[in-house]
């Protein structure tokens, strides 16, 4: 629906929090059930805003 514009401004915004809503509770199912896997790339320790 994005990629044809037929989504505004606001319904492109909705459905990235829907989207990362999802991920995050992907992430949070596989913590509780011992299934989620350690990073395969960690984050410097350095953050640069």
């Amino acid at each position: 629906m994005i990629n044809q514009n037929l989504v505004n401004s606001t319904g492109q915004e909705l459905m990235n929090l829907i989207r990362n809503y999802s991920k995050t509770w992907e992430i949070l199912v596989k913590y509780d059930e011992d299934k989620l896997n350690p990073p395969t790339k960690l984050q410097s320790e350095t953050n640069e805003l």
